[in-house]
């Protein structure tokens, strides 16, 4: 029933997905006028392994859901009674009878047939309540992209310790998330050099949306129906944009080895930010700020030059702030939106913004040179990447610390910059250049 409403084939489905219960829940109210709708008959592979299977239905499961307004609401079936089914149940799917051996125990000596169901008490008062998400009926919301409580502590939220097992997981991604960045940040340049900032722009946001749009896709995300939502969405990108813009202006006249630290360096905007909401960083954070802005008059004024700061250096300045301000900016919006919508938000935004200025100049869009489009395929991709690793490692360890590693993206960068462009600095230059890698790390590290 859900298909035909729908139009698709669900014949292999495995599970309904959120679409598929709204239809249904739609279809019972029109036909039966109930609010209320059984669903049965789900695969024994796709309930947990102690759910008994249906008499006479080899590969079925003898288990429910029960709808209520399109959404599930009770879940629950007859479970299994007798040891030897658990043993065979287990070998079938290739798990360990010793890591259930407190849980089979009580099956040893005999169980008679028996059941059970688990209610959402938050799903019952959102549909009540009419209720645009099930968040705001729960007092401590946990989801996909807030996998971990929240405790508040002297009027402040904190997240609490990452398990041990799984801090490692937050250094892999934090690296991940600095390859990604900085080596997107070279392809980039090379992109901005080879065909302007706004065409580079126009074709690395189009690319990561279709990227992003795949991804959505996969993962069934739904896009979020509160319109505060896609208004904070919306006003934190705007941020993003004015960076994304300097940035890419800063690439394509400035040198790399420069501008890359220099916008790399908006921890400085972000800590006063968190310092007038009540955070109190350590002392480590204070100092990395003070090194970064160091570090930054020290690139500025080192090239020995008469008339100004090098080329690009403004921009990358420029684009620190809004970067500082849209990271502060989008926390606002990610519990509500999640990890992937604020970012595709954020590059459906950058590219309109830049099929504007292309077309208040008279412009518009150039063929890209068929040997360029690898390297503005791969420069999107990277960056995209680089937020997908940067939101997985701040769910699996300490937020700090994976800030910190993500934030070498400029070393990585300026490396780059170093080994293919054979960019060179001057001594003092240099230490500028270390100076704000060196603030960058100690800054995030002390937040």
């Amino acid at each position: 029933m859900a298909g035909a409403r729908l139009g698709e084939d669900l014949r292999d489905e495995p599970d309904l997905a959120p679409a598929h219960e709204r239809a249904l829940g739609e279809w019972a109210r029109e036909r039966h006028g109930s609010d209320f709708l059984f669903v049965t008959g789900y695969p024994s592979a796709t309930r947990a392994f102690y759910t008994a299977p249906a008499p006479g239905r080899p590969g079925v499961s003898n288990s429910f859901d029960l709808l209520f307004r399109g959404l599930e609401l009770v879940s629950g079936g007859q479970r299994m009674h007798r040891y030897e089914d658990y043993l065979a149940v287990l070998g079938q799917r290739g798990m360990r009878a010793e890591s259930f051996v407190g849980y089979l125990e009580a099956f040893r000596h005999g169980m008679p047939p028996h059941g059970g169901f688990a209610i959402g008490l938050e799903r019952l008062i959102a549909r009540i309540c009419e209720l645009p998400n099930i968040r705001e009926a729960t007092l401590f919301p946990r989801d996909l992209h807030r996998p971990t409580s929240i405790n508040i502590s002297r009027g402040r939220l904190r997240l609490p310790r990452p398990p041990p097992g799984r801090r490692s997981m937050g250094v892999i991604f934090g690296l991940l998330a600095a390859l990604g960045w900085g080596s997107g940040d070279f392809l980039i340049s090379r992109a901005a050099r080879a065909i302007g900032p706004i065409q580079a722009m126009l074709y690395i946001q189009l690319v990561g949306i279709a990227a992003l749009g795949a991804l959505l896709l996969a993962r069934r995300d739904l896009p979020p129906t509160e319109l505060r939502a896609w208004g904070l969405g919306v006003a934190a990108n705007m941020f993003n944009l004015g960076g994304t813009m300097l940035l890419y202006r800063a690439f394509s006249i400035g040198s790399l080895s420069i501008v890359s630290p220099i916008a790399a360096s908006f921890a400085v905007v972000t800590i006063p930010l968190a310092l007038l909401g009540g955070e109190r960083p350590g002392a480590l954070a204070l100092a990395g700020a003070a090194l970064v802005v160091g570090g930054v008059v020290v690139v500025s004024r080192g090239h020995g030059g008469e008339g100004g700061p090098p080329r690009g250096v403004p921009e990358a300045i420029g684009a620190a702030c809004c970067i500082g301000l849209y990271f502060w900016s989008v926390g606002f919006a990610t519990p509500l939106l999640g990890t992937v919508w604020p970012v595709l938000l954020g590059r459906a935004i950058a590219l309109l913004a830049a099929l504007g200025v292309m077309l208040a100049r008279g412009g518009r869009p150039a063929p890209v040179p068929a040997g360029l489009w690898p390297t503005l395929i791969a420069a999107s991709l990277l960056d995209t990447a680089a937020f997908i690793f940067y939101n997985i490692g701040i769910s699996s360890g300490y937020v700090s610390v994976v800030s910190a590693l993500a934030s070498i993206f400029s070393a990585v960068t300026v490396l780059m910059a170093w080994v293919f462009l054979r960019e060179r600095l001057r001594v003092v230059q240099w230490a500028g250049v270390a100076g704000l890698i060196v603030g960058v790390f100690l800054a995030s590290v002390g937040a």
